[in-house]
């Protein structure tokens, strides 16, 4: 018995790796000891089919995890992703691209832009913009002579509107209210009558129309041309045989001939009193690095109607050019020189030095202005000063100046 025992006990100290000399002396009394790894393979065979469902198996074991690392179901869906969301922008973009507009916009960019450039004296000037309104208030004051205007408030308002590319309309109007102080004596049936008086007097100007073109021909180079028209509204007060309608009329005269000589006579066609206009406006404006050049043209003939019918028409010439600059935004200046004459006509009643007749004289004028510009809104100060005639400087009746704050806005 104790043999046998001492047998078993070598036989499970040298096992069959290190002893197998040993496992084939034992004999059949080895057998029973082989069944015992038989049987305990069937318990390890459980406790790895128990295992897969619980989660550390897949972290601690490598080769399980190197599957899910790969992830090789997600490579289709990055697959299909790439085509959906990269070929669909490619199309959509290549028809849209700017390249052939792009000359379509450089010249857009040329008619469009360069009027934002362009400042002139008055801010009724639209010169490329698609929609301005306007406001001036005029004042002067301090005339001369037995028939004067003490004081002189005159407003004007107008519309500019640019319906297409080339072509622009136009509209302003404005009225005269001034105080006056006259005198005189005018015979009626053959006497004398004398008259005296001080009234205030509001009178209204001409309403003007224009249409014209109004376009870039250049770079720096734009151009309006046009043609106008004045509704006769300004008339003198209807005379009388006494003495207080005497007054209202020389009044009259002499309110509207102020609103005139405060201009220094520019475009008199929407003042002269009594007078059917038709004009031709040019103007031209340049840019020369820094600074503006502008030209002014105007053509027009006056038709008297109503009271005055019978008379001559007016031929009027008129001509201005100035210079302007940016100081600092937004601060502009300038400065413009002005002629306006009448080969024909009783209207303009400059007289020159040498004594010439109304009819034959040029009326000289200056006009230095300022702006402040906040696109869309711009805000103008100016002042005309006459040199000559019986109306300037060195004359003895109206005004021979005026300041005009005005203001405006354009839009495109």
């Amino acid at each position: 018995m104790r043999r046998s025992t001492l047998s078993v006990a070598l036989l499970s100290l040298c096992g069959f790796a290190s002893c197998p000399a040993a496992a084939q002396d034992a004999g059949p009394e080895a057998a029973p000891t082989e069944a015992a790894p038989t049987e305990a393979a069937p318990t390890e065979a459980e406790a790895d089919l128990e295992a897969p469902p619980e989660p550390p198996t897949t972290e601690t074991d490598p080769e399980n995890a190197a599957p899910e690392a790969a992830a090789p179901e997600a490579l289709p869906a990055e697959e299909e992703a790439i085509p959906e969301l990269d070929p669909s922008p490619r199309e959509e973009l290549i028809p849209d691209a700017p390249l052939p507009e792009a000359p379509a916009s450089e010249d857009a960019e040329a008619d469009e832009l360069a009027p934002r450039e362009v400042v002139g004296s008055t801010p009724r000037h639209l010169f490329g913009r698609a929609f301005g309104v306007w406001l001036e208030l005029g004042f002067s004051g301090g005339g001369r002579g037995d028939e004067r205007a003490d004081f002189v408030f005159s407003p004007e308002a107008g519309v500019r509107f640019r319906p297409d590319r080339g072509i622009y309309v136009g509209a302003s109007f404005g009225f005269a209210a001034a105080a006056t102080a006259v005198s005189g004596e005018v015979a009626i049936g053959g006497e004398p009558t004398p008259y005296r008086g001080s009234p205030g007097r509001i009178d209204p100007g001409n309403p003007t129309m224009e249409l014209g073109y109004s376009g870039a021909v250049a770079p720096n180079l734009r151009l309006e041309v046009g043609v106008g028209a004045a509704i006769p509204t300004a008339a003198r007060a209807q005379a009388g045989s006494d003495a207080p309608t005497l007054v209202e009329r020389a009044a009259s005269e002499v309110t509207l001939r102020s609103a005139l000589s405060m201009r220094g006579y520019w475009s008199p066609w929407a003042w002269a009193p009594e007078r059917f206009g038709l004009y031709l406006p040019v103007r031209v404006a340049a840019a020369l690095g820094d600074l503006h050049i502008e030209g002014d043209l105007g053509l027009g003939v006056m038709i008297p109607v109503l009271g005055d019918r019978g008379i001559d028409a007016d031929v009027i010439v008129q001509l201005g050019a100035g210079v302007s600059g940016r100081v600092a935004e937004p601060l502009y200046l300038g400065v413009r020189l002005r002629g306006v004459g009448s080969p024909l006509g009783v209207t303009l009643p400059g007289t020159d030095a040498t004594g010439a007749a109304a009819s034959e004289a040029v009326v000289f004028s200056a006009e230095p202005w300022v702006r402040l510009r906040f696109d869309p809104v711009q805000v103008t100060l100016r002042g005309v000063v006459s040199f000559n005639g019986a109306d300037g400087v060195a004359g003895d009746r109206a005004p021979p100046f005026g300041v005009f704050v005005g203001v405006g806005g354009e839009v495109d």
